[in-house]
């Protein structure tokens, strides 16, 4: 059985989950409201923000950035920090078209990158002479394991 003060504070503690609720609802409306005029870009695949074509973006958009200030973007990730998408919101087309043809480029070029097994993408610009040197390797291999 419960006492008076039990009483009080189970339905003090549903009151507040009830007011809880009703802030998240409010804060999720204008979250979708301040984010009304933002556009996003999604990469093909994740990409490793360590990429050189990633790179070079962060610097192109900083450069756009210091020309118009009233532009806003951020990068989403993944749970495991690759990029995902850019979120912009420019303040005309022309800064919108500056934006999104860059981005475009570095997306599309980060992400044609092999993936490693850790599931980043490599940063190098050509993986062919890694590919070259562990096929040279397996041959050296095979040669040792038939000169004995």
């Amino acid at each position: 059985m419960m006492t008076e003060n039990e009483k009080l504070l189970k339905a003090f503690i549903d009151c507040l989950a009830t007011v809880q609720e009703a802030i998240e609802q409010l804060e999720n409306r204008i979250f979708a409201i301040a984010l009304k005029n933002w556009e996003t870009l999604k990469a093909p695949k994740p990409i490793n923000p360590e990429d050189r074509a990633f790179k070079w973006l962060e610097h192109k958009l900083a450069e756009i950035k210091n020309k118009h200030r009233e532009l806003e973007y951020y990068f989403k990730r993944d749970s495991d920090g690759r990029i995902v998408s850019l979120k912009f919101k420019s303040p005309n087309s022309e800064v919108r078209e500056d934006v999104l043809t860059p981005a475009k480029w570095a997306f599309k070029v980060a992400s044609e990158r092999p993936m490693s097994p850790q599931g980043t993408a490599r940063s190098l610009p050509d993986s062919k002479p890694l590919e070259e040197m562990e096929k040279r390797l397996k041959a050296l291999r095979e040669a040792g394991k038939h000169a004995f």
